[in-house]
C-alpha cells in the first residue's frame, strides 16, 4: 500500500483530482433515492493539452498543461425549494506547462496557462435572482460575468477570456486562475490599499463587446468584434481590439462541432510594435463527453519585439460527468 501511495504522489495534480472526481460516482450513495440528490448537480472537467511553438518567437519547444475543475452546485428550483436561487462550490488543480516561455508573448497563446501550479478552493458563493437583479456572494471569478464573449469561447487565446486591458494592466485580479471574496450587485473586489506595490497602481479603464448570430445555408454562424482602452501612462497594455468568425454544424451528424478564427491585436506602450494574434481552431467531438481541439496560431511581434512566432496547440477534453453517464 505505502508504495502505491508513493507512485500515486508522482502523478500530477490535476490528474489525482480527475481520478478522484470519477471514482465518486461509483460510492455507494450515488444509489441514494433521487430524492436525496434533488437539486444537486455534479461538476467534473479534465483537460490537457500539448503546446509546441514551431518557429521564431524566444526559442523552439514544446510543453504541456493538465487542468482540472470539480465541485457541486445546487440549483433552488430543481430542489422545489424557493426560485432563484444557486449555490456553487468548485476546486481548481492545474499543472501549467508556461508556453509563452517559448512564444515570449504577453496576451498568452493558451488561456489554461497559470503563473504557477494551482491547488486551491476556486469557487464558492451563493447567487439569489430577486427580480430583475441579481446578487452574488462569496468566492467568485469575475472574469465569468465581465469582459465575457460567448462566440470566442473555443479559441484558446488567453485574450479572448480576459482582454489584455484587465489582465495584464491589473496582476492578480479576481479573472482565472485567481478568485476573490466580494458581493457582485454594483461592485466586486475593490483593490485593497495594502496590495497596491504587489498588485499596481489603481487605474481606469473601458472594454466594449460586440456579437452576431445568424443562420444560413443549414449551419449556425456567429461574429464577434471586441475591443478595450486603458490609457493612464502607468499601464503596459493601452489599447486592445479583436474580433472573430464561428461556424457550428457544417456536420449533420455532428450539430456541436465548430470551426472559429480569430484575431486579438494589444498594443504594449514604448514598444515599436503592436503584438497580434491570429488564430484557427476546430472541436470535435470522438464521443460523449471526450473532445479532442487542434489549435495553430501564428503571434506576430511578439512582446513587441521577438519575431513571428508560428504556435501548434492539441487540447483533449474530458466531461467526466457525462464520461460516467455513457
Amino acid at each position: 500500500m505505502a508504495r502505491g501511495i508513493s507512485h500515486l504522489r508522482k502523478v500530477p495534480l490535476p490528474f489525482r483530482l480527475a481520478l478522484f472526481a470519477l471514482s465518486l460516482w461509483y460510492a455507494p450513495w450515488a444509489e441514494a433515492d433521487p430524492s436525496f440528490l434533488r437539486g444537486w448537480t455534479p461538476l467534473a472537467d479534465f483537460q490537457a493539452e500539448l503546446d509546441s511553438n514551431l518557429l521564431g518567437g524566444a526559442a523552439v519547444g514544446s510543453t504541456g498543461t493538465a487542468y482540472f475543475q470539480g465541485g457541486v452546485s445546487w440549483d433552488s428550483n430543481q430542489a422545489g425549494v424557493w426560485s432563484g436561487g444557486r449555490f456553487v462550490a468548485t476546486y481548481l488543480g492545474v499543472t501549467t506547462g508556461q508556453p509563452d516561455q517559448y512564444v515570449g508573448d504577453i496576451q498568452g497563446v493558451s488561456g489554461l496557462t497559470t503563473p504557477y501550479d494551482i491547488s486551491r478552493l476556486y469557487k464558492l458563493f451563493f447567487r439569489q435572482n430577486i427580480g430583475p437583479a441579481t446578487v452574488r456572494l462569496g468566492l467568485m471569478n469575475a472574469n465569468d460575468y465581465f469582459d465575457d464573449v460567448g462566440l470566442a469561447c473555443d479559441l484558446f487565446n488567453a485574450s479572448y477570456g480576459t482582454f489584455p486591458n484587465w489582465s495584464q494592466n491589473l496582476e492578480g485580479s479576481s479573472t482565472y486562475p485567481f478568485s476573490s471574496l466580494g458581493t457582485m450587485v454594483a461592485f466586486q473586489n475593490q483593490q485593497q490599499a495594502d496590495l497596491a506595490a504587489v498588485l499596481g497602481p489603481t487605474t481606469a479603464g473601458f472594454y466594449g463587446i460586440g456579437e452576431y448570430r445568424w443562420e444560413s445555408i443549414g449551419m449556425h454562424w456567429g461574429t464577434f468584434l471586441v475591443g478595450g482602452g486603458a490609457p493612464d501612462p502607468i499601464n503596459p497594455v493601452p489599447w486592445y481590439v479583436g474580433g472573430g468568425l464561428r461556424v457550428k454544424g457544417y456536420l449533420p451528424s455532428a450539430p456541436k462541432d465548430a470551426i472559429s478564427l480569430g484575431f486579438s491585436r494589444a498594443s504594449l506602450r514604448g514598444l515599436p510594435h503592436a503584438e497580434t494574434s491570429y488564430e484557427l481552431t476546430s472541436i470535435f467531438g470522438i464521443i460523449r463527453g471526450v473532445h479532442i481541439q487542434p489549435d495553430i496560431q501564428v503571434v506576430t511581434h511578439p512582446s513587441g519585439t521577438l519575431p513571428t512566432a508560428l504556435v501548434g496547440i492539441v487540447r483533449l477534453d474530458f466531461n467526466l460527468v457525462k464520461l460516467v453517464e455513457n
